[in-house]
């Protein structure tokens, strides 16, 4: 049962990159895409934040049952807030890359926004997930880094 605010988001990830358009690697950029690695309480490679960032009211679990893998991340919120699971990720200046994977939320996201993918440079997201009977989504969202660009903070977010 879900009482209160309280907001569920799934989701697994992953980063290609691409070049004009046209796939010149199959490689995920990502660490610890399909979160198989957890060290303690945390999944390696991954930090959790949010725009209030009140101690307690986000948390990232690892959760069995993944789209496309044995697991998934159950980030939560407590609290009306921007909850954001991150990594920031290696790349190359003016490259075109795709970020794109599978959104599942347990509960229905009231608000304006839901569950999306998204770059801490950028204020473009993938369209949002909002309801539970739309079971797991897959999201894409294409981007170019800039001329000077060698990092990207990959986001995974819960309301905003």
């Amino acid at each position: 049962m879900i009482e209160g605010y309280q907001k569920k988001f799934l989701v697994t990830v992953f980063l290609l990159l691409i070049s004009a358009g046209v796939a010149v690697a199959q490689q995920n950029l990502i660490n610890n895409g399909n979160f198989e690695i957890q060290t303690g309480d945390f999944i390696d490679y991954w930090g959790v934040t949010a725009w209030k960032n009140q101690e307690g009211t986000i948390t990232a679990e690892r959760t069995p049952g993944g789209k496309s893998g044995a697991w998934a991340v159950r980030l939560s919120a407590s609290e009306p807030d921007d909850a954001k699971l991150v990594q920031s990720v290696p790349v190359e200046p003016n490259t075109l890359y795709r970020l794109s994977g599978w959104i599942g939320v347990v509960a229905p996201v009231e608000g304006d926004l839901g569950a999306n993918l998204s770059t801490m440079e950028t204020m473009e997201t993938t369209a949002d997930v909002k309801n539970p009977k739309e079971g797991w989504v897959f999201r894409t969202l294409y981007g170019k880094t800039g001329p000077d660009q060698r990092n990207l903070t990959v986001t995974l977010r819960l309301g905003g």
